[in-house]
């Protein structure tokens, strides 16, 4: 079919009658995690002539027409679109608009050699590294693999995955790319062909997240793809650049032992992370993370503590009976409670309100969030367990993120994303840590509970009281009422039971980001005693 075509870069919507001659880079189905077997969407990569990129979808109902006249690597002619927001999680492309196909859309095979073929938008370590792991784009790497680990198994949920780690390095550093379930497969027979020298490894389409104070890549499900000394001109050039940046390929690759290197919890809170008081953290402009020592005063009563998550960890909402998860775009059966909890610190004559999500508080209090639930059965609504009387004078280093966007949403709230209660550590900390002060104050636990009005109560007194039923709770189910439809429904609880009480990592949390309801409090001041 003859031109003219429409470039991908002045696609804008109010129009449907888009003319384009693409290259399909990517195709890949959309599935949820509690029903991974069936697709409810086929999306796909797209790159004209130009080398621009745009993300088309075919959702459920336009799939049997589509599905099959479609193949990854094809060029095709691809008449009339809906052209709709680029947003959500996972982004394939940077452009502001993604292509829906509709009952009008039309799509023919076609021929060209000169659209590219592999449509890689490669970014450096050090770029992906300012990214400091908060990105909902996908990213495209290219390194000589240094290192990988041993096959293991991790369990999520109470669901056990295959997981590697591999190493790649380019002229800028190092980047850690872990992979899951089959990509392990793939990794493994690449290694496996022994190719010598070092490799060229492409981590095409993955994330980013912040582990243990450092940025890795990790692989997004039917997405992502691995290509093993690629032929292709970039591979070509990076491998011959090598020798200028001084990079020995003509190596073994190496293990990552125990398929972790770790940063040392002492590093992360004492040298990779500017320090800030609590006054400085709410006055202060900068946006980014910091490392805060705090005292933990009060648990903020009248607020839900927790929230019902989908696999993916992000809140589900009552609908029709069932759930639906945002981030997923589809319906889920299985739910499971997870921490979230408002609690008010104190420091140097100022404080501040901090959320804790589900790893740190399975770590501080020693359980789960199902096993508690379970546990405080018949308590009254807006009452919170005994359990949370240990976290009152708790002396801790908090690792908190601040951003304009998230102190809006929870009414000035930061949100901490590790805590670290070693002793050792938080000394190092106070001694090469110094605020100007004129009182030199020392704290006596328990301190003051403050309920909704700002009035102050004993631990004690806070946590005591009737206990009365609150529906129908048991070991597998927590009710809550749908406010839509005023009928009681009930989440299903699958939650692993056990708790390894070790600081390990939270930054990967993919907590909640629904905003909850809250009130503006002001602590009482507090008498403190002179030494």
């Amino acid at each position: 079919m003859a031109g003219p075509f429409d470039m991908i870069s002045v696609i804008h919507p109010g129009k449907d009658s888009w003319r384009l001659r693409v290259r399909v880079v990517r195709l890949w189905e959309m599935c949820s995690i509690a029903e991974p077997a069936k697709p409810f969407a086929v999306d796909m990569l797209l790159i004209d002539i130009e080398g621009g990129k745009i993300q088309a979808s075919i959702r459920k109902p336009m799939m049997k027409k589509f599905r099959n006249l479609i193949a990854e690597g094809g060029v095709y002619t691809m008449l009339n679109f809906a052209v709709i927001k680029n947003v959500g999680n996972y982004l394939a492309s940077r452009h502001e608009y993604k292509l829906l196909f509709g009952a009008k859309t039309k799509v023919f095979p076609s021929q060209s050699d000169v659209i590219p073929g592999v449509g890689l938008s490669l970014m450096s370590s050090e770029q992906i590294s300012k990214t400091n792991g908060e990105s909902n784009f996908l990213f495209d790497f290219m390194g000589i693999l240094t290192a990988v680990s041993a096959k293991k198994e991790v369990e999520t949920d109470g669901r056990k995955t295959r997981m590697m780690e591999m190493e790649l390095a380019d002229d800028k550093g190092r980047m850690r790319c872990t992979v899951f379930g089959n990509y392990v497969d793939t990794l493994k027979e690449c290694v496996a062909s022994g190719v010598a020298p070092l490799p060229v490894v492409v981590a095409q389409l993955f994330k980013v997240r912040l582990y243990r104070g450092t940025v890795v890549l990790q692989n997004v499900n039917n997405t992502s793809r691995i290509l093993w000394n690629p032929d292709i001109p970039e591979a070509i050039d990076f491998r011959n650049s090598l020798a200028c940046h001084g990079i020995d390929s003509d190596v073994e690759i190496g293990v990552i032992e125990g398929g972790n290197r770790a940063v040392p919890l002492s590093d992360e809170f004492l040298r990779l992370y500017p320090r800030k008081s609590v006054n400085e953290l709410q006055i202060t402009e900068e946006e980014g993370i910091f490392i805060v020592d705090a005292t933990i005063v009060s648990v903020m009563k009248d607020e839900q503590w927790w929230y019902g998550a989908c696999k993916c960890h992000k809140a589900v909402t009552p609908d029709g009976g069932l759930y639906y998860c945002s981030n997923c775009s589809t319906h889920v059966v299985e739910v499971t409670p997870r921490y979230k909890l408002r609690v008010e610190v104190f420091r140097w004559d100022d404080s501040a309100s901090f959320i804790l999500f589900d790893s740190d508080c399975v770590y501080l209090l020693g359980k789960t969030c199902k096993d508690l639930l379970a546990e405080c059965r018949g308590l009254k609504a807006g009452e919170h367990p005994p359990d949370f009387r240990c976290l009152i004078g708790k002396d801790l280093l908090f690792k908190v993120e601040k951003t304009a966007e998230y102190a809006f949403s929870y009414d000035d709230s930061f949100k901490v994303k590790k805590v670290c209660d070693d002793k050792e550590i938080i000394q190092q900390y106070k001694k090469s840590f110094s605020v100007e002060t004129p009182l030199k104050s020392k704290f006596q636990p328990p301190f003051p509970e403050v309920d909704g009005e700002g009035n102050s109560q004993s631990p004690t007194d806070a946590m005591t009281g009737s206990i009365e039923a609150i529906g129908d709770m048991s070991l597998n189910s927590v009710g809550f009422t749908d406010a839509s439809s005023n009928s009681s429904v009930h989440m299903s609880l699958h939650s692993s039971s056990s708790v390894q009480c070790s600081n390990t990592n939270h930054d990967d949390e993919g907590d909640d980001d629904t905003p909850l309801t809250f009130k503006r409090r002001k602590l009482k001041p507090i008498k403190l005693e002179e030494e």
